[in-house]
C-alpha cells in the first residue's frame, strides 16, 4: 500500500485537491461501470439470409452495412451474425431461439420489435439487355417467366400475383436458400428466365461479384418503402436493444457517419 502524505499551505489548496480526487474518482467509477457491462453483455444473435449491401458475408470486413451499424451499437464481439433461410430466420427469431433479423419491412414481421429505418427498398424488374420486356403495369407480366424468392416481401399488387401464379411454373419462377440472388442473376444470363425482382442496391452489389455479366439492366421500378433491423417479440431485452440502435443510428447520421459507412458499400442514404 502506498501512502501519500501531503501539506498544505492554506484552504484553498485542500479544496483544489478534493475537488481533483472526486473527479478521478469518479470518471474511475464511470470507466469501470462501462467495462463491467461491456463485460457482462450477452451474445446477440442475428439472422437473415445474405442480402448484400445490407448483410452479407458473414465473418469478413464487410459483413454489410446493417451488420456495422449493430457493432457499433453493441460491440462487435458481441454480435452473432449468421446466414440462414429468410423464412425460418423470421420463424425461429420470434420463438426466441435468435434475437433480431435484418433488413426486414413491416409486412415481414409486424409483430417484431422495430427500429427506426436503417435503408429503404425498391422492387425493379431486371431483363437482359436484349429483352424488349418494360415492366408497366402487373398485366405487363403476363407474358414473362418471372423469378421471385419465397417469402420476400413485395408491393401488394405483385404480392397478389404471386399467390395468383404460385403454381404456374411458365409464368412464376420461384427461389429460396442462401445464393437465391446468385441463381436468379445466372438463370437470367443464361435464358432460362425473362426476368427477375429485387432491390437494386443487392442487384449493383451482385453484379461486382459477376463482373463478366454486364448485358443485365432494370426494366421499370416501383418504391416500397422501409428497411428496418428488427428484433424478437418475445424478448423482454427487445425493447432496450431497439432503443439504444435507435441512439445510434441517430448519431450516425448527425456525426456524417452514416454517410461514410453507406459510401463503403455503395449504397444511397435514405435519410436525405
Amino acid at each position: 500500500m502506498i501512502i501519500l502524505k501531503i501539506q498544505f499551505v492554506d484552504e484553498r489548496d485542500t479544496c483544489v485537491f478534493k475537488k481533483s480526487i472526486l473527479s478521478l474518482l469518479g470518471l474511475f467509477a464511470v470507466v469501470n461501470t462501462q467495462s463491467s457491462y461491456a463485460e457482462k453483455q450477452e451474445l446477440i444473435k442475428i439472422r437473415a439470409d445474405e442480402w448484400c449491401p445490407y448483410n452479407c458475408q458473414p465473418g469478413s470486413n464487410d459483413p454489410g452495412y446493417m451488420i456495422e451499424v449493430l457493432q457499433m451499437t453493441f460491440g462487435k464481439k458481441n454480435i452473432d451474425y449468421q446466414t440462414m433461410n429468410w423464412s425460418r430466420a423470421i420463424l425461429e427469431t420470434r420463438k426466441n431461439k435468435y434475437d433480431g433479423i435484418v433488413g426486414a419491412s413491416i409486412e415481414n414481421a409486424p409483430d417484431f420489435i422495430f427500429s427506426v429505418p436503417v435503408g429503404e427498398s425498391k422492387n425493379c424488374f431486371y431483363k437482359k439487355n436484349t429483352s424488349q420486356f418494360k415492366y408497366t403495369g402487373i398485366d405487363s407480366l403476363n407474358s414473362v417467366q418471372l423469378g421471385v424468392i419465397k417469402d420476400y416481401t413485395y408491393f401488394n399488387e405483385l404480392e397478389v400475383y404471386i399467390k395468383k401464379n404460385i403454381r404456374d411454373k411458365k409464368k412464376l419462377d420461384e427461389h429460396y436458400g442462401n445464393n437465391a440472388q446468385d441463381r436468379l442473376i445466372l438463370k437470367l444470363e443464361l435464358g432460362r428466365l425473362d426476368t427477375f425482382v429485387e432491390d437494386p442496391s443487392v442487384v449493383s452489389y451482385m453484379m461486382k461479384k459477376h463482373p463478366d455479366i454486364k448485358d443485365i439492366v432494370d426494366a421499370g421500378c416501383v418504391k416500397t418503402g422501409s428497411l428496418y433491423i428488427a428484433f424478437s417479440p418475445n424478448n423482454p431485452k427487445s425493447k432496450d436493444r431497439k432503443n439504444r440502435l435507435t441512439h445510434t443510428i441517430a448519431k450516425m447520421i448527425k456525426s456524417g457517419d452514416m454517410d461514410k459507412l453507406l459510401a463503403k458499400y455503395g449504397a444511397k442514404p435514405w435519410y436525405k
